[in-house]
């Protein structure tokens, strides 16, 4: 997972539109989530929305998903995930995609 120190993250408004002169590569997005306790334990679902290019999604330092190859070339949108239940905890959580 992305071992980055937490300054090196930066803010960002979502949605937004990603500049034509950006160079090719990847981009990392993180969201830290609180959950009360009656989540803990129980499968979270997830929708990312329309994602126009892969994707991969960690829960807490976890790979849970990620767009194959075929998904991506049929069109998969919008993407479904489900986070399992024995990684959701109360409190803070941590979403990569």
């Amino acid at each position: 997972v992305l071992a980055l120190p937490e300054e090196r993250w930066s803010a960002v408004s979502l949605p937004r539109e990603t500049p034509p002169d950006r160079e090719p590569g990847a981009l990392w997005f993180r969201r830290k989530v609180e959950l009360p306790e009656q989540a803990a334990g129980k499968p979270l679902p997830l929708t990312l929305g329309n994602v126009a290019m892969l994707e991969e999604v960690w829960w807490n330092g976890e790979r849970i998903a990620g767009t194959s190859i075929e998904d991506f070339e049929t069109g998969r949108n919008p993407r479904k995930h489900e986070v399992p239940g024995r990684l959701v905890r109360k409190g803070t959580n941590e979403l990569l995609v």
